[in-house]
């Protein structure tokens, strides 16, 4: 097994090939060096810088296997859950793309964060996954920030001096000439790493300053908070955690999905924490709007109680128009909603609808709408069903 200096001259083999996109002798090299120095010695950045090359000269499997042992270790390592992110992108898995994405997003910082949120918005621009996998590539999509290259160690510097000690007899220098010169040398030798370097870190492993940033599962991150007197949500951490999940496995299942569209704004008017509610905002937007078979729908009732959580959330009611007031782009009206007969009004709303058309007053109809509170509560008319 080599020694530390080994290693560490190693590491910087692979942090120079790497930068220089020589990507086919960074596996090469730890191909040719995983024997001596052991699969278990291999420390994360070395695996990373691996695992990366792989990806860039497309080998996928094995480039997913070393990440995935990667995460077993470091669940929190944003580079590693983007690159998983660009692995379910080349697999067509778009939903399992999107949520290793939101992951490193949650964990990032700085620019990272924000290569991150770029990454995240091309699922919003290219809504189509075999599209996205044409368009999307590795260089452009990994983030992998590494440091840099430490100066030649003690053996490196050794070989320097004798190359120099060679040239000087070589050329049959003076010997006072020949002391002065190795002197200097050897000075050069022992102290210009810390003259060059005063701040230089051990190379360790730069996972390591990320980890526990975040804790999902704890009270301090998953809430945020609020003064005493509030009309937001109260909830615990397992009811934030629950709602979280839910909205996620629904939007997997269905993007169309109206309950989701209500959890959303559930948790986004909580007191669930800033980080949360980001993560709430990117998953609005894969969201699409739902057809007429609605997954879930609210009562006029609860709608009209507190009308900002169902913002955005469709509807399927059945009532009569009246009120009508034509206006350029649409046509404004009264919607009274029915209950189960039209001997039973649940209640009055505003209602606006393009494409309006004259037979529809005075009727009994079946609408799709959609809640909308930007000003006033409405009702915005997408079809009239019957």
């Amino acid at each position: 097994m080599v020694d530390k200096t080994s290693k560490a001259d190693i590491k910087n083999q692979l942090i120079h090939l790497y930068n220089s996109g020589e990507f086919g002798k960074v596996i090469s090299t730890v191909d040719n060096e995983i024997d001596e120095i052991g699969e278990s010695e291999i420390d994360t950045l070395i695996k990373k810088i691996y695992a990366f090359s792989l990806i860039r000269t497309g080998n996928i499997p094995e480039a997913q296997r070393i990440l995935e042992d990667i995460l077993e270790n470091y669940p929190e390592d944003f580079e590693t859950l983007n690159a998983m992110g660009y692995i379910q992108i080349f697999k067509g898995n778009k939903t399992a793309a999107l949520n290793y994405l939101l992951d490193a997003e949650y964990y990032a910082q700085g620019d990272a964060k924000e290569k991150i949120k770029k990454n995240l918005s091309l699922f919003s621009e290219i809504p189509d996954i075999s599209t996205l996998r044409s368009i999307v590539k590795p260089k452009e999509f990994l983030v992998l920030n590494l440091p840099k290259t430490t100066k030649s160690n003690l053996r490196s510097r050794t070989k320097q001096l004798l190359n120099f000690v060679n040239f000087i007899l070589k050329h049959k220098l003076a010997t006072a000439t020949l002391i002065v010169v190795l002197g200097a040398a050897f000075v050069y030798l022992l102290f210009s790493p810390m003259l060059i370097q005063p701040n230089q870190s051990n190379n360790t492993d730069t996972i390591s300053r990320n980890i526990s940033r975040i804790e999902i599962d704890t009270a301090t991150k998953l809430i945020e908070p609020k003064p005493i007197l509030t009309n937001n949500i109260i909830l615990s951490d397992k009811e934030i955690i629950s709602l979280f999940n839910e909205l996620r496995v629904l939007l997997s299942k269905n993007r169309n999905s109206n309950r989701a569209r209500f959890i959303a704004n559930y948790l986004l008017n909580s007191n669930a924490s800033t980080q949360v509610k980001h993560k709430v905002e990117v998953l609005k937007t894969f969201m699409e709007e739902p057809e007429v078979n609605l997954d879930w729908q609210p009562i006029y009732e609860e709608v009209n109680s507190k009308p900002i959580l169902y913002d955005g959330v469709y509807v399927m009611w059945r009532g009569k128009v009246v009120n009508v007031v034509k206006g350029e782009n649409s046509t404004e009206f009264t919607f009274v909603i029915y209950g189960k007969s039209e001997s039973v009004i649940r209640g009055f709303i505003k209602a606006r609808m393009r494409n309006f058309l004259e037979g529809f007053v005075g009727q009994t109809i079946t609408v799709l709408g959609k809640i909308s509170t930007s000003k006033d509560i409405t009702l915005e008319v997408v079809k009239v069903i019957e």
